[in-house]
């Protein structure tokens, strides 16, 4: 059975709350504090002007709203306030991969481990899952330690995209990749330094 986007939300828009956390879909009037969060995670903001990593950022927002995902903004009852994201992408698969970023005055709080047990739980309820899949760089650390505290188990790995593009580069044209690693002697080191790693988690691991 083909799922609906909306299966996952009620009439109000949401999906699961307890009395710490709203969770529910992302809405247009989110679109400015999600773009605060997009600035504080992305890897190339410093490297754009801001209007360029604006339009970039546009077209994410136009692109995101086609995939085949959910995105739920996490809601703090107490106050309202926006503090972070859950995405959940392949909705039709039976491994769906999960996601969480959270505002950086917000991290370190417990945020992410609470807002992913309670979607966890929903979605397990409403979608017949064998894991979650979640694709995490082998440096990102707090990444690494909360889906172990969710009871994730490693299941394998893939190359950084900074090493896929090296990757590709050196089969299909080996001459500019010679010349860029002459340039840049570093970026195979960097590339090879880090992997991402897939991690796969049910609802039923958390303690």
């Amino acid at each position: 059975r083909v799922m609906d986007k909306s299966y996952y939300f009620n009439d109000k828009n949401v999906l699961a709350e307890n009395e710490q956390y709203l969770l529910r879909k992302q809405l247009s009037e989110d679109k400015e504090v999600y773009y605060n969060l997009f600035s504080e995670i992305s890897i190339i903001k410093g490297r754009m002007e801001e209007k360029m990593f604006r339009k970039y950022f546009e077209k994410i927002w136009v692109e995101e709203q086609n995939e085949d995902a959910i995105r739920v903004s996490i809601i703090l009852r107490e106050d309202g306030a926006y503090v972070g994201n859950i995405t959940l992408r392949e909705l039709n698969s039976k491994t769906p991969e999960l996601g969480c970023d959270v505002v950086r005055r917000y991290q370190r709080q417990g945020v992410a481990y609470d807002a992913l047990r309670l979607f966890m739980r929903q979605v397990s309820s409403i979608s017949k899952i064998d894991y979650f899949l979640a694709r995490i760089y082998s440096n990102n650390e707090p990444s690494l330690g909360l889906f172990q505290k969710l009871g994730a188990t490693f299941i394998g790995k893939e190359p950084s995209e900074y090493q896929a593009f090296l990757n590709q580069l050196k089969d299909k044209d080996d001459e500019n990749y010679e010349w860029l690693i002459n340039l840049h002697p570093e970026m195979e080191n960097i590339a090879g330094g880090k992997f991402i790693a897939h991690y796969k988690v049910t609802y039923k691991d958390i303690e």
